[in-house]
């Protein structure tokens, strides 16, 4: 498995571009804005315990990842993760990497996405290694896909987020044709949680998955109801069809 080196430049590169825009409200005036005490942004701004950049860093999540009825605000999100990160903030940075990574509100580029994720990860942030797995996993702008990279992130990131982590192996092992390891690690994903592994699982006991098809409705239905009720459409979909089936065997 390669080695992986983190060079110093990376911590410069990833500094220097940090913007200088201050156009948007501070947290306090986005609580006034809101036009409710109990508004995200008003909590944010009461959080006492939390330092000035957490709660820039805060204020970028809830911008990237807004709650039911919002609207994604990249511009925004980026802005307070990388008010946040000058301020040495580990989670902004890795918030910096998944906006470049994903491309909201900037051009896609895997390459600066590893060197904010990389120094988020050096910094203390966990959440920044599974990042890196499926980063990697996939490939992208900058950055070739390289499946040794990614189980040495997904490896490391057993520990602090072990659904995720297990479910992209699982997805390596498929693409490397290891059925058994892909099962077994998408059988530990499902059993903590993971909604796109229960999905899966369901898949290979409805009508198969992974070149592999064990007639099972009662386990199919079992995980996608496991999924579904994570809001996993694709698995509401597949349960509806398959409870139509057993209606239709039961007559």
């Amino acid at each position: 498995m390669k080695s992986i080196i983190i060079m110093s430049a990376v911590v410069l590169t990833a500094c220097n571009s940090f913007s200088q825009e201050t156009k948007y409200p501070s947290i306090e005036e986005e609580c006034t804005l809101s036009g409710n005490e109990d508004s995200t942004q008003c909590q944010i701004a009461a959080m006492d315990n939390l330092t000035q950049a957490e709660k820039e860093n805060q204020m970028g999540f809830i911008n990237l990842f807004p709650s039911a009825g919002q609207k994604e605000d990249c511009d925004k999100a980026k802005y307070w993760y990388e008010s946040a990160a000058k301020q040495g903030n580990e989670k902004a940075l890795n918030g910096l990497g998944l906006l470049y990574y994903t491309g909201c509100g900037v051009d896609a580029d895997y390459k600066k996405a590893v060197e904010y994720l990389l120094l988020a990860n050096e910094k203390g942030d966990k959440q920044a290694q599974v990042n890196l797995g499926e980063l990697y996993s996939e490939g992208g702008p900058g950055i070739p896909q390289d499946y040794d990279q990614a189980l040495y992130w997904y490896e490391k990131g057993i520990e602090n987020e072990p659904a995720r982590a297990y479910n992209g192996i699982a997805a390596i092992n498929v693409m490397q044709g290891n059925k058994d390891e892909a099962i077994k690690y998408l059988e530990k994903a499902a059993e903590l949680g993971h909604p796109q592994a229960q999905y899966n699982l369901g898949v290979m006991y409805h009508i198969g998955n992974f070149g592999v098809y064990i007639d099972d409705k009662e386990k199919a239905k079992y995980w996608y109801e496991k999924s579904a009720a994570q809001g996993f459409s694709d698995a509401q979909h597949n349960l509806n069809n398959l409870l139509e089936e057993m209606n239709q065997q039961a007559k």
